[in-house]
């Protein structure tokens, strides 16, 4: 028997709901009929110590043990869902017809890769195929090797405009034909539609708001719905109209003006998105790039844009665009290169002091990864050892090869030789070579300012006005360089190997770019010099004697300095500067 001052309680005649409340009287609880688990485990250890709990009464508290621990479970993995950093990977252009005799190769690679890598989700960036007979061989093969490996990846695919040939189907039906065809086979497909995770389920389920269903919505209510979702992906083929340049073939499915149809639907639906949640983080994952589809390339800074189609790899992390890992043809080495999202965390967390630490290739690349760059090292290239310098927040990354000498890491390769053979040396006069890089970044500031005021006018015209080092692209051949030592311009045209230098932006629009020549004169939008109090650390850091070098050399090598600079942003030192002082 229990007793109390108002009744006694025999463990035999109570439910436990009853003997829970009684619990929370005998330990004067304010709010009885809410225990917590833990103290109805730790009252009952002290019963059954002294012989009061009978066989029924814990197999009742076992039952209730059962249920809190799937209560936990279910909060925890929430938790899990609105905290998940997911690692998205990438790959597009594979051109599997061209690759038939390493098909079953390429599926396995790939399968491998989404292992090793811990990828999340993997999105596969259309011209996959010709045609859907190859297609359905293909991504059946891909399923074997995925499940043969007890994968879990997420695989969302787009198509590109080679999976569009097909003469006798009209637009709707290849559509169908294809999204048949993957949902068939256990992945996903995005066309002119949203695929998100929301924190507020109890697993990490994909969800889809339809083309139709995004076309209703109102902005405010898209905002409600994609509210506590920390993975949303839009997407589709996006679609080339406003690409003059470089028409893309559709075959005979896509006439000028469904082409046109599609391009300014999607972009429609994009802005539409944008106006909705600029401040979350979306994936933009189409086939063609954002300036075939969206006519002033409205880039948002906290929108990642994923795409393939053009066959030149590159990423620009200023506008968070990855396009880097198209296969193309020929190549029948496919790797997947991937990027986070969500939570970001500091990787070396743990390393609180600061020192001199010897760390492994995957530490290395998992630093990267968390400050969303994408690098590729390779350990059958570079067998030597990473050492990590931190200073504060700060980190330096110095390579020692077989031979004991030194360079410093950028990204996935050493890249400047280190003179001398000491790790210590380079520590010691780490805080000195911060200060030095720091009066050039603040410096560089300006450069930058007149850098985006260039970009702006070029986007104004209809061109890229992507910044990439001393360069700002107008499109795929033409770009402007701005040199950091004194502001001045030249303007390029590049065709391969061969390339043209002009005086000024107008002499290259007239030449090789008519139709932005029109729209630049319209604008009447002269480029003005900023001033500029130039410091001797510029000249010298940058200095090049362009009579004894070849300007493109030049030019090259100033952006893969002013890069270096820019890592500091990121907190990486990955430049040295030997001073007498």
């Amino acid at each position: 028997m229990i007793k109390n001052k108002n009744k006694n309680f025999s463990l035999k005649e109570i439910d436990l709901n009853s003997f829970a409340n009684h619990l929370y009287n005998k330990k004067h609880y304010n709010n009885p009929g809410n225990l917590e688990y833990w103290d109805i485990k730790h009252v009952f250890r002290n019963f059954k110590k002294n012989n009061f709990i009978e066989q029924r009464w814990e197999e009742k508290y076992n039952l209730y043990k059962k249920k809190k621990e799937l209560e936990q479970h279910q909060i925890n993995q929430q938790k899990i869902i609105k905290t998940k950093k997911f690692t998205i990977g990438y790959i597009s252009d594979i051109h599997i017809n061209h690759k038939i005799n390493y098909k079953k190769d390429i599926t396995e690679n790939i399968s491998k890769e989404l292992r090793e890598k811990n990828i999340d989700i993997l999105l596969v960036g259309g011209d996959t195929s010709d045609d859907l007979k190859t297609f359905k061989s293909f991504i059946s093969q891909l399923k074997i090797s995925i499940l043969k490996l007890h994968i879990k990846t997420k695989i969302i695919f787009v198509l590109g405009n080679h999976e569009l040939w097909e003469q006798t189907k009209t637009f709707n039906e290849i559509i169908n034909k294809y999204k048949k065809v993957i949902i068939k086979n256990g992945m996903f497909f995005i066309q002119n539609s949203i695929l998100y995770i929301d924190s507020n389920t109890k697993d990490i389920s994909i969800r889809e708001i339809t083309e139709l269903e995004l076309s209703k919505i109102s902005k405010n209510n898209l905002k409600i719905k994609l509210k506590k979702s920390n993975l949303i992906i839009f997407g589709g083929i996006g679609f080339s109209w406003y690409n003059k340049d470089f028409e893309a073939y559709y075959g005979k499915t896509i006439t000028n003006a469904k082409q046109l149809e599609e391009t300014k639907n999607f972009e429609r639906l994009y802005n539409k998105i944008c106006d909705s949640i600029y401040d979350k983080t979306m994936i933009v994952f189409t086939h063609t790039p954002i300036e075939d589809w969206c006519k002033n390339s409205r880039n948002m800074n906290n929108f990642i844009y994923v795409n393939g189609h053009t066959h030149y790899n590159k990423i620009l992390k200023a506008n968070n665009i990855y396009s880097d890992n198209q296969i193309g043809y020929n190549n029948t080495k496919i790797h997947i290169k991937y990027f986070n999202i969500g939570k970001d965390r500091k990787y070396f967390c743990n390393y609180n002091d600061d020192g001199i630490y010897e760390i492994n290739s995957n530490d290395y690349i998992e630093f990267y990864r968390n400050k969303h760059i994408a690098i590729s090292y390779s350990t059958e290239k570079y067998k030597g050892k990473i050492y990590m310098l931190k200073k504060g927040e700060i980190y330096c990354f110095i390579y020692k090869s077989p031979k004991n000498s030194l360079s410093l890491l950028n990204g996935g390769k050493p890249d400047e030789k280190l003179s001398n053979n000491n790790v210590k040396y380079y520590y010691n006069k780490m805080e000195r070579n911060i200060n030095y890089l720091e009066k050039i970044r603040k410096y560089l500031k300006k450069y930058k300012e007149f850098q985006n005021e260039i970009s702006k006018i070029i986007m104004n015209f209809g061109g890229f006005g992507y910044i990439e080092g001393v360069n700002i692209s107008i499109d795929w051949y033409n770009r402007i360089f701005v040199n950091p030592i004194d502001f001045n311009i030249i303007t390029c045209n590049s065709f391969y190997e061969d390339e043209v230098f002009y005086k000024d932006i107008e002499s290259l629009l007239k030449q090789h770019c008519p139709y932005y020549y029109k729209n630049y004169i319209k604008q009447n939008s002269n480029i003005k010099k900023h001033k500029y109090n130039k410091i001797k650390e510029v000249g010298s850091y940058f200095y090049y004697d362009v009579n004894n070098n070849d300007i493109k050399d030049v030019i090259k090598k100033m952006s893969q300095k002013i890069n270096r600079i820019y890592k500091l942003d990121e907190n990486i030192v990955c430049t040295w500067y030997e001073t007498n002082k």
